[in-house]
Formats: C-alpha cells, structure tokens, sequence
C-alpha cells in the first residue's frame, strides 16, 4: 500500500526543483533531525527486525536465516521509507512551502500524506491512506504480541518470572504472559500521552539493544574452539559503533523520556532483586557496569540539550560525551563479562556433559 500511494502521488505531481529551490530545508539543523530519529517515530519504525530474533528459537540454519532476515527487515524498511518521502516532498506546491520547510500547513486533517492526496484531487487514495493507517499497525501488533509473549515466557523458564508464566494452552499459546503484556501497555496507554509513550517504545527497545555488543564481545572471549556458521566480521569497530550509537539514540529521546526508562528500569530490577532467580545463584559481577551507564545516561541528559533537561552542555559536546561515555563502559562490561572458565562450565552443563558437577 505505501508503494502504490507513494507511486500515485509522483505520477500525478513530481516537482523536482522542491529538493533544491528551498534552502530552509531542516529548519532545526542536526540538532531537529536527531531528535526526530529518536521522538519522532524513525527508530520505532525500523525497530521492527527485533521481532525477528524474539522469534528465532526454532530456525532452521539460523547462521544464515537469521542475518539474512535483519538485513533485509532494515533494507526493505529503508526503500520504502524513501519513495514515500520522495513521493511527498516532489508534491509539494510552492503555497504550501511558501513560510518554508519549518512552517508546512495543511487545511485537511489527514495526515501528511492523505492531505498530499487530497490537494491532488485523489480523495479516494487519501481514503485509502487514512485504511491503510488503521489497518496496517494491526500486522506489527500481531508480530509484537506473539513476540513479547515469547520473552515473558523465556524469562519465566529462566527463573525470573514466576513459573505460571511458563504454562502454555491447549494450542501451545503462554496465556499468562500475554495477558501480563496486555495489563501493561493497557496501563502505559493510559497513563502516558501517545507522544511520550512512542517515544518510550524507541528508546526502550533501543537500550536493551545496546546489550547486543557486549554480549557479542564477551562472548567471543568465553567461548571455545571456533564453530560452524556465521562469523561476523570486524566485531570490535562494530560493536563500538553501534553501542555509541544505540546511547546516543536514547539519549536523543531527551531527558522527559529518558527518566521514565529509568524509572522502568528501575522498577525491574527491584522485581529482580525481590523475586530472585528460582534460587539459582546469580553473578552479579558482570552487571557492575549498568549503575555506571545508566548514572552517566541521565546525568546527560538532564544536563543535555534534549527534551526538558537543563541544556547546560552544548550541541555536540553532547555527542562526543556521549560516545566517550559508551567507549568507556563497552570496555568495562567486556572486562567484567563471566569468568571464561566458569562460562565453560556452564556451556557443558547445558550441552548435557555428565563429567560436569552441579
């Protein structure tokens, strides 16, 4: 459906000269295009190839499907992101960008693109826009139930939800987890505005992400002789960029955001520290490194330009804090991963060795 509206809307009116004869283009500079990436829907729009791991437990050749998958969810997303917003700034008319980028008013209330249709003339296809926008989130919200209910469940089977979550039904379907999905986002939906609440679907899946590179890098270290299967390749240069990319990304969702990932954050780990792990032993060394990037997290952006926070640092000392701040708490976490030597231990108990003790 976005093909066909983004297709429609440049065969009708496509204005070349509206990508060069309007110099305030990004009205707001660097400074409004991060803060959109963070708050304005761009990362909950991409953050979609996470599903595809939640769901990845039974795959066949997942060395293969499974990047193939990541790389392919970002890629088409991309695309089809693109032709839409070429579609749309190509059909502009010079009254619409007359106040310039910064100041674009539409009559209509149908969204940007419904609006486009609809000063073409093409009320059907801003009919067909306006569907599209109730119909379409029906298809990520189906992926993202069956995914959450997936991680509820996984936490259960690891002792840190109680074993009720475990139970499955007659359909092999983990009701009480879904449930205990549903009576959160019901009690976020109704608690936060929709604004915050999309920026807080960003930035929170965004952070847990960011655990992504270091696992990878520890990893690397536990593990034993090299296996079969997909490799990647430059993994440190990798691992870097993109967890100083996953923090400045949450720190872009400004300070009114990122205090209430805190508080959720917090929130959890008292529920960790209550409920326990089943009465397994936990290793808590390894986790030393979050009191320090979670502090310095929100000590930037209190202090940062973003959102409500104090705007005490400037413009792109910002970033570089930001990246100073992950560079040094990648290489901590790294060093404080699981001794190698009991990461094996737990590899054979796993794998079913019998010569291994409990």
């Amino acid at each position: 459906m976005p093909l066909v509206v983004a297709a429609l809307i440049i065969a009708d009116r496509f204005q070349a000269a509206n990508f060069t004869a309007h110099p305030s283009f990004a009205p707001m500079g660097l400074h409004g295009v991060f803060s959109a990436i963070a708050t304005g829907g761009v990362v909950f729009a991409f953050i979609g190839f996470r599903h595809a791991i939640d769901m990845a437990g039974e795959a066949r050749r997942p060395q293969v499907t499974v990047p193939l998958a990541l790389g392919l969810s970002v890629v088409i997303c991309l695309c089809i992101y693109l032709v839409l917003q070429i579609a749309f700034i190509g059909a502009l008319d010079d009254a619409q960008l007359a106040n310039g980028w910064g100041n674009i008013v539409f009559e209509q209330q149908l969204g940007p693109l419904g609006a486009i249709a609809a000063a073409l003339g093409i009320f059907w296809l801003s009919t067909l826009v306006l569907a599209g926008a109730v119909v379409a989130p029906f298809g990520g919200a189906l992926v993202a139930v069956g995914s959450n209910a997936r991680l509820g469940l996984a936490l259960a089977n690891n002792g840190f939800f109680p074993r009720r979550f475990t139970l499955l039904s007659q359909r092999q379907v983990p009701l009480n987890a879904l449930m205990l999905n549903f009576l959160i986002g019901v009690g976020a939906f109704l608690v936060l505005p929709f604004s915050e609440l999309l920026a807080l679907n960003g930035a929170a899946p965004t952070f847990s992400l960011a655990v992504g590179p270091v696992c990878l890098l520890a990893l690397r270290r536990q593990d034993g002789p090299p296996r079969d299967g997909f490799r990647l390749p430059l993994a440190w240069p990798l691992a870097l960029v993109a967890f100083i990319v996953a923090t400045l990304i949450v720190y872009w969702s400004g300070w009114d955001t990122v205090w209430r990932l805190g508080v959720a954050l917090a929130t959890g780990a008292l529920l960790f520290a209550v409920m326990g792990r089943g009465g397994s032993p936990v290793a808590l060394r390894p986790a030393l490194w979050l009191p320090p990037y979670l502090g310095g997290l929100l000590l930037l952006s209190w202090l940062g330009q973003f959102g409500d926070g104090l705007k005490l640092i400037g413009f792109g000392w910002d970033a570089l804090l930001g990246a100073l701040l992950a560079t040094g708490c990648l290489l901590l976490a790294v060093h404080l991963r699981l001794d190698d030597t009991q990461a094996a231990r737990h590899r054979a108990q796993e794998a079913g060795d019998p010569a291994v003790e409990d």
